[in-house]
């Protein structure tokens, strides 16, 4: 009761303060429920519906470049109900012309987060701190983007696995006169465990292995992210892009953080400085009749663990197998559909229906998976 009061009064206290103020005020409201038949992503499936009910608040004065907005999510499972959660998230961006002309920006951001989980895991409540500077270039078809983004997170109640994350990148985006757009990236990453003298740690996991969270002391990871795109317009109300992103680490680590016991929508679960993998994928956008826009993405990818052993069978605690390795492949169908209304009560309403199918071999047992998702969601601004 308490945690539900303390949400309460967070979203009143934004709204209160939002509507006091003058500029350009904005509140998008979203509702999503889905069915997801493997929760856990485990060989042995367990199936929940879940609903998130998301909050978006932005205010912009009169005549400036920036903006304040607050996010507020809760997550609600059906039955799993221990890993219901609610994050709140405020923040400012900013931007402004480098020179007489628009043709660079500066961008600057910084946000501030608070997540809370069920009691029985409120060892993974966070706060974090987020800041970001971009700088976009055009120079005639060509779009160069370059920045920095810094991430803070501190798990108050689980020290050993409270991080610091850097990444540096770099884009170029470039047009031709036959409808084609071709993208480069490359993205470098750290990420740093600074607490000293942690140990290995038993977790009470749900049955993947022995749930152990190894913490060797002072970790520090590095990843590096090459991605290539290719879109192409093929008619008027039809594109199609196609594109492949190698991600490595260059100095490996002989151990690795990890747990078994959380849910996949947290990076806890699959750490992405954790894996190697070649990546390729494709996504169909087509404008149906109604602009009703139907999108098909389609991906595969080969990842690989350096620091984590496979388990070759249920029984095995310890990990005693080589290297994991894993395939996955999946699909998503997406029907999206926006109602521009510019009524006083409302601005918008976004209607999307969305299939998404995983399919995730692996050396290592716990890892061997199907999942299905099928979600609605809903989304109006007023």
């Amino acid at each position: 009761m308490k945690k539900e009061h303390n949400t309460r009064t967070i979203i009143i206290t934004f709204i209160i303060l939002f509507q006091t103020l003058n500029g350009q005020f904005t509140t998008d409201v979203d509702i999503s429920s889905y069915y997801d038949n493997n929760i856990f992503l485990s060989p042995t499936p367990v199936s929940d519906q879940a609903s998130l009910f998301s909050l978006t608040m932005r205010y912009q004065p009169e005549s400036k470049n920036i903006s304040y907005y607050y996010n507020g999510n809760i997550l609600l499972y059906r039955t799993q109900n221990l890993y219901n959660s609610h994050t709140h998230y405020t923040g400012l961006d900013y931007y402004t012309a480098l020179g007489k002309t628009d043709r660079s920006t500066l961008y600057l951001g910084s946000a501030y987060a608070l997540k809370f989980n069920h009691a029985d895991y409120d060892y993974y409540n966070f706060q974090q701190l987020y800041l970001y500077a971009n700088m976009r270039f055009l120079f005639n078809s060509i779009i160069f983007k370059t920045g920095y983004n810094f991430r803070y997170r501190d798990y108050a109640n689980y020290r050993e696995i409270s991080n610091l994350r850097h990444y540096f990148f770099g884009q170029f985006n470039k047009s031709f006169f036959t409808r084609t757009t071709a993208l480069i990236e490359a993205d470098l990453g750290f990420k740093q465990y600074p607490n000293q003298g942690a140990v290995t740690t038993l977790l009470s996991g749900r049955g993947r292995g022995s749930a152990q969270a190894q913490y060797p002391t002072g970790l520090n990871y590095n990843q590096l992210i090459i991605l290539a795109r290719l879109a192409q317009s093929l008619h008027p109300s039809m594109g199609l892009y196609i594109q492949f992103r190698k991600q490595i680490i260059p100095i490996k680590s002989q151990e690795m953080i990890y747990t078994s016991d959380y849910t996949q929508i947290d990076e806890l679960f699959d750490d992405p400085f954790s894996y190697e993998t070649n990546e390729f994928s494709s996504q169909l956008t087509w404008l149906l009749p109604y602009r009703i826009k139907l999108m098909i993405q389609g991906e595969t990818a080969v990842k690989t663990y350096p620091s984590q052993a496979a388990y070759i069978s249920a029984e095995d605690v310890t990990a005693s197998g080589n290297e994991r390795k894993d395939y996955r492949k999946s699909v998503s169908f997406t029907f999206d559909k926006i109602l521009y209304l510019n009524k006083n009560w409302v601005k918008s309403l976004q209607f999307m229906l969305n299939y998404r199918y995983i399919n995730n071999s692996s050396n290592s047992y716990w890892y061997r998976y199907t999942n299905e998702i099928f979600q609605v969601d809903i989304s109006w601004q007023f």
